[in-house]
């Protein structure tokens, strides 16, 4: 097993499909911040293998400003949360995405939704302060070789999304990221009211 520590700053970019962004939105805060921790410490333009992603509670505390005894308690809270996230996949999701995970996309075999394990284990280490994360390999996809213009993914800033103290404002920073990365030359994007709700979990 190897384990990857990459040297992040605040303005580190976190990079995801567009697929898993409702998943992401039903999110606690803890478990966001510590996915996203974990996660820019990815190369996105290169396969991620077998490497075992670690997350301390001294980086924890540095990108979020909180102390850190509420760094320890949130980075544990965010492990046990993210143990037991899934992936959840729509149907216009699995359209997308159907030669990647070998779906039949015919009427009466497709399902209507499917939920994918999205680590093979997650653990806290009391005694360092630490978390170490292992994706399952076919959450890998949707966090790593992200390139090609078929693959549509939202970036975000690191320091940006980190320090964000709620839900709601963590979600919609996330949808504004999503409509940017779509067309970064544009400023501006609009969205109804009920596909916000959507986008945000709400």
């Amino acid at each position: 097993m190897r384990f990857q520590v990459r040297t992040v700053t605040g303005l580190t970019k976190v990079r995801h499909r567009n697929e898993v962004g409702v998943t992401l939105a039903s999110l606690s805060l803890s478990a966001k911040r510590v996915l996203f921790l974990a996660l820019c410490q990815i190369d996105s333009k290169e396969m991620l293998n077998d490497e075992i992603l670690e997350v301390d509670a001294d980086l924890f505390s540095k990108t979020t400003t909180l102390d850190k005894y509420a760094a320890y308690a949130a980075l544990k809270e965010g492990a046990k949360v993210l143990a037991s996230t899934t992936l959840v996949l729509n149907r216009d999701d699995l359209k997308n995405l159907s030669n990647e995970l070998g779906i039949a996309t015919s009427k009466n075999k497709m399902p209507d939704r499917l939920d994918l394990n999205l680590t093979e284990f997650c653990a806290y280490y009391d005694h360092l302060a630490i978390v170490r994360i292992k994706f399952t390999n076919t959450a890998k996809r949707y966090f790593s070789k992200l390139i090609g213009s078929e693959n549509r993914y939202t970036t975000q800033v690191l320091k940006s999304v980190v320090i964000l103290n709620s839900v709601n404002s963590t979600n919609l920073y996330q949808v504004i990221r999503k409509y940017y990365s779509l067309n970064p030359a544009s400023k501006s994007f609009e969205i109804s009211v009920d596909q916000l709700k959507d986008e945000m979990g709400l």
